[in-house]
């Protein structure tokens, strides 16, 4: 499974590089989520909730049920950026995700010829996005995002552009260690009129390692190094949880000009979270942004693990069902969905081990292993079509060794 993530690491790297060069669009790489925004833009491997369709697509493959974010962050001047998110799981088939964003650099003047002037916008750009991921194993998921961009200069010039993003994301079972990286905006030309700009592509990789938790706190440290327009940024945040409703949270953004640190909360009030970020530019204006997101679904234990355990993710539910706790009114049921989690991966692992007998023509190991899937389910069909085929094969090999031997026999 390492081997694995290493191996498509180093192939979306190697991608990753041969797209690289200066690009304008840069409102791109602007944050659409207000946590993420507040731990300095640390997030590709932290990414937990709608919006990360927008930094790591891979990262909607652990949502359990559907949930909205909306977001607004106020920028320099009169300036904002504002979006909406939305995710849909789909049970054993990964999960969808779609979105809209809206990035206004607020008004400029513009003087006309005859001495008169007027006020326009100087920049308006959209961005629709849809995007797929999908579990490869429970601790490894891929992700696709496909963008649709359109972008208005002085309210006169519009511009249109197609592009995707794709990442992967590791996360242990438990959670306590990530590790992400995404490609984005890789696509054509945004072109005005005649003259285009190349999208900001951008490389990120990060990791998430949760170095703390207890019944009253949990603690996060994220990092990530960004390459754009041939040079490699450093993002780095923390997050302090308390008692699993006040998330605070610090981040710090190296190599941009200028270089800025931010700060943010979370409350999670049952299904609902409402996240702020506040960004410090040194001698310029500063940045706020806010986020609320709705979860379409309950959040305690028992439903997490039974919600991956409908999405096909048996080993991360497994887990979770583990560690309800025997005070839990739901704890008889989580053991009995171990007991049949764990007899569904025992069959899995004898039908493996058969098919691999079977094609070395091991019949009596195949048969062995075959049997023990009957054993634990009698009507296994998999195992009884295994099973005939093995028979099969066997008295079609034996014909077979009969006819040499007799051949043999006679050139004797």
């Amino acid at each position: 499974m390492k081997t694995l993530t290493i191996a498509i690491t180093f192939v979306l790297l190697i991608c990753g590089l041969s797209f690289a060069q200066t690009s304008g669009a840069t409102f791109l790489l602007e944050d659409s989520d207000a946590k993420s925004f507040s731990l300095g833009s640390a997030f590709t491997a932290y990414s937990d909730n709608p919006s990360s369709l927008n930094i790591n697509p891979a990262g909607l493959a652990f949502s359990v049920v559907p949930e909205i974010s909306a977001d607004y962050k106020k920028n320099l001047m009169d300036g904002f950026n504002s979006s909406v998110f939305f995710t849909i799981p789909m049970k054993g088939y990964g999960a969808i995700g779609v979105g809209i964003a809206l990035y206004d650099l607020g008004n400029i003047e513009i003087n006309n010829i005859d001495g008169t002037s007027q006020t326009l916008r100087e920049m308006q750009s959209w961005i629709a996005n849809i995007g797929y991921s999908l579990s490869i194993i429970d601790e490894l998921s891929f992700g696709l995002n496909f963008k649709y961009i359109t972008s208005t200069l002085a309210e006169r010039y519009t511009g249109t552009a197609f592009a995707f993003d794709c990442g992967l994301l590791f996360r242990t079972l438990d959670s306590n260690f990530s590790y992400g990286i995404s490609l984005q905006n890789i696509g054509t030309k945004l072109t005005y009129i005649s003259d285009g700009d190349s999208l900001p592509f951008s490389v990120r990789t990060g990791i998430a390692y949760k170095f703390r938790e207890t019944v009253l706190d949990s603690w996060m440290l994220t990092a990530d190094a960004v390459y754009y327009d041939s040079k490699i940024r450093g993002n780095a945040g923390i997050e302090c949880n308390l008692f699993k409703i006040l998330s605070i949270r610090a981040g710090y953004k190296m190599g941009y000009a200028p270089d800025t640190l931010s700060f943010g909360a979370g409350f999670n009030i049952s299904q609902i979270n409402i996240d702020y970020a506040y960004s410090i530019l040194g001698s310029m204006d500063n940045i706020q942004m806010f986020a609320v997101s709705y979860k379409f679904g309950e959040q305690k234990e028992f439903d997490i693990a039974k919600a991956y355990l409908d999405k096909g993710m048996k080993e991360k539910a497994m887990y979770l069902f583990k560690n309800i706790s025997q005070k839990d009114v739901n704890y008889a049921e989580a053991v009995v969905q171990i007991g049949n989690i764990e007899k569904e991966l025992q069959i899995k692992q004898y039908l493996l081990k058969g098919k691999e007998l079977l094609e070395n023509k091991n019949w009596v190991g195949a048969l062995e292993n075959l049997n023990n899937v009957l054993k634990l389910d009698n009507d296994n069909v998999e195992a009884i079509k295994l099973i005939a085929r093995l028979e099969s094969d066997k008295k079609e090999e034996d014909k077979k060794e009969k006819e040499k031997g007799e051949g043999e026999g006679a050139y004797s």
